[in-house]
């Protein structure tokens, strides 16, 4: 039906050369050669990529023959990463504070474009948002969003934060959860029986360092098992490990296609699931001899 067809994109014919960077939205016609997918109704999106409502999508492809259907190229997890990079200080009474610096990029970025038109205000409350979902009793000390209306750059976002209470007493013991800020696991609903695939944005990678330098008086009692789990259509690891005073906590969470099929929700509950038990983690302080 015509009524299937309701947007209208570009497919911009490119001389055979060599370009300086790679383009996603490349599509190789056997016939009119290079095709590059322009969607210019699109503000937040670079040129040489596209939305990712289009991506892994059937496009009617028209010419002065006639029209096909073409299948529009996949972004690669590469393409769609958020960098997470947290440099921060334990007090003895458990309170954390420092710096939280986050690099986003391809549907990443453009998910959260619309900064640049937003208030100073609103802007913080987006932080909020977004530390608020994994820290309590906290506050925002002080933030910038960079290149928000540059989309041919990595969106940039860096701000300090104290949390009261962030580790907990437990006798002589200090527990302090080493993933401090970021969810990583997708929703499953375990109460009721899944009829479809399940189905991501995009692939993507997301990284996480998280650097916690220890209090005075403390050393590492117990750290969290390392956490490792891979499947082809996604794997994710994380590690805890002790580096002189500093508590340091890496992950890598990479999905390599959007569409998970139904025979493989049980690995998908299991991936799901790992990550889950990791970000609930704790490592185990006590105070030294």
């Amino acid at each position: 039906s015509y009524l299937g067809f309701n947007h209208v994109i570009l497919a911009i014919q490119l001389p055979d050369t060599n370009y300086k960077k790679d383009l996603p939205a490349l599509y190789e016609h056997p016939k009119l050669g290079r095709l590059l997918i322009f969607d210019p109704t699109n503000d937040l999106v670079p040129f040489g990529q596209i939305p990712y409502y289009e991506q892994g999508n059937y496009s009617l492809l028209v010419n002065d023959n006639g029209g096909e259907l073409i299948h529009l190229p996949m972004s690669s997890p590469d393409l769609n990463q958020i960098t997470r990079n947290a440099t921060l200080k334990l007090l003895p009474d458990g309170t954390l504070q420092g710096d939280v610096e986050e690099s986003r990029s391809g549907y990443f970025a453009s998910a959260v474009r619309e900064l640049k038109d937003v208030s100073i205000q609103d802007r913080k409350k987006w932080i909020e948002r977004v530390l608020g979902r994994t820290v309590a009793n906290f506050q925002i000390d002080s933030f910038d969003v960079v290149n928000a209306d540059d989309i041919d750059k990595d969106l940039i976002v860096r701000y300090k934060f104290t949390a009261g209470h962030y580790a907990k007493n437990a006798g002589p013991l200090l527990l302090v959860r080493p993933r401090v800020v970021g969810e990583m696991a997708g929703y499953y609903d375990n109460s009721k029986p899944r009829h479809y695939s399940y189905e991501f944005e995009v692939p993507f990678t997301r990284r996480d360092t998280v650097e916690i330098s220890l209090p005075e008086g403390f050393q590492v009692d117990e750290l969290p098992e390392p956490s490792r789990v891979s499947y082809p259509f996604g794997e994710y690891a994380s590690k805890t490990e002790k580096a002189g005073n500093v508590l340091k906590y890496t992950r890598q969470y990479k999905i390599q296609t959007t569409i998970v099929p139904l025979e493989k929700m049980e690995d998908l509950k299991m991936l799901f699931g790992q990550i889950n038990a990791d970000e609930k983690n704790m490592a185990v302080l006590k105070r030294g001899n």
